[in-house]
């Protein structure tokens, strides 16, 4: 049968891909994928046409096992080569496939995809996210937590805070059901349960301190950024310090601690230069501006704010910094 054979050499070329890939060969192992995947589209179109128990065998084994992997395997080189939206496309397709919430795969897929989303603005990260939440409700708990989480940071981009609180407590609860006695996690996906139990947990307290800054509780707000600061510290995550520094300093400045304000936001200068933020640069420039207005120091204030203007002009419209 045409379709079997079809099947056979898109599987080949999947596993050719792969050891490019494998050996330092994205590039090479591209083109190959590409056509695996095209092949598979096309005996997929052609078995649904087909009325029989063999050809329905067959559209269930491209589904489940050929279709998934051919997906997986281009999207991990996209990744490589540095296009990042073609990698999510093909990691989406494998979350929104025919695969029957596998959980081997989509804890494989689903370990990927936090900087895919981190890359893009955050109006679009919700708008993607929404389909891969709706499939998510019936995926393995540890994936469906990661993509709570990853819902919640796109929310909290957008600086809606509540509603990125209640995603970062539900990715917290999904992710210590896990641990139910029906599966024993593996060692990497142990430590990819503690990583991100933790993102939930810091992203849960940075939420709760942008909830209580709107709501006035300002002392409220330093405690659960001062919490946050100490899990980034303890994960090593500067640039997440960074933005945490900046939180602090516009809690101090409303406060009226504009010297605890301007140590903060030096911090969290510090920091984005450090990580090439250009962004988050001008962001936090923009408060010394204001924080030294409060000083009561009008010239170094002009100069924040100049700078600050200066990269507005400058930079590029990007995804923006949480």
């Amino acid at each position: 049968m045409r379709a079997q054979k079809v099947i056979k050499e898109a599987d080949r070329l999947v596993e050719e891909g792969r050891r490019l890939q494998e050996q330092g060969a994205p590039a090479e192992a591209l083109p190959r994928l590409e056509r695996a995947v095209a092949l598979l589209d096309e005996v997929e179109a052609q078995l649904l046409t087909v009325d029989s128990g063999s050809a329905g065998r067959l559209l269930l084994g491209v589904r489940v096992l050929s279709l998934p992997a051919a997906h997986s395997a281009l999207a991990v080189v996209f990744q490589s080569l540095g296009r990042s939206r073609e990698a999510l496309d093909h990691f989406e397709a494998v979350l929104l496939g025919h695969h029957f919430h596998d959980r081997p795969r989509w804890n494989g897929v689903v370990r990927h995809l936090r900087p895919l989303y981190e890359g893009l603005p955050a109006e679009e990260a919700v708008m993607r996210l929404e389909p891969v939440v709706k499939e998510a409700s019936g995926a393995p708990l540890d994936s469906e937590g990661t993509i709570r989480l990853l819902q919640g940071e796109a929310h909290l981009r957008l600086g809606r805070a509540k509603e990125a609180a209640d995603l970062f407590r539900r990715a917290r609860g999904l992710l210590g059901r896990a641990e139910d006695g029906r599966w024993v996690r593996t060692p990497e996906e142990e430590a990819w349960a503690k990583e991100v139990t933790r993102l939930a947990e810091v992203g849960l307290h940075e939420a709760l301190g942008t909830v209580h800054v709107e709501l006035g509780e300002l002392e409220e707000a330093l405690e659960e950024y001062r919490q946050a600061l100490e899990i980034r510290i303890e994960m090593r995550d500067r640039v997440g310090q960074g933005v945490v520094y900046r939180m602090l300093g516009v809690a101090c400045e409303r406060l009226g601690r504009f010297d605890d304000a301007r140590e903060h936001l030096l911090h969290a200068l510090d920091l984005a230069r450090q990580a090439g933020m250009r962004e988050e640069e001008g962001r936090v420039l923009g408060l010394l501006g204001a924080v030294h207005r409060g000083l009561g120091l009008t010239d170094e204030a002009a100069a924040y704010v100049e700078e600050a203007e200066a990269i507005r002009r400058d930079a590029p419209a990007g995804p923006g910094s949480p």
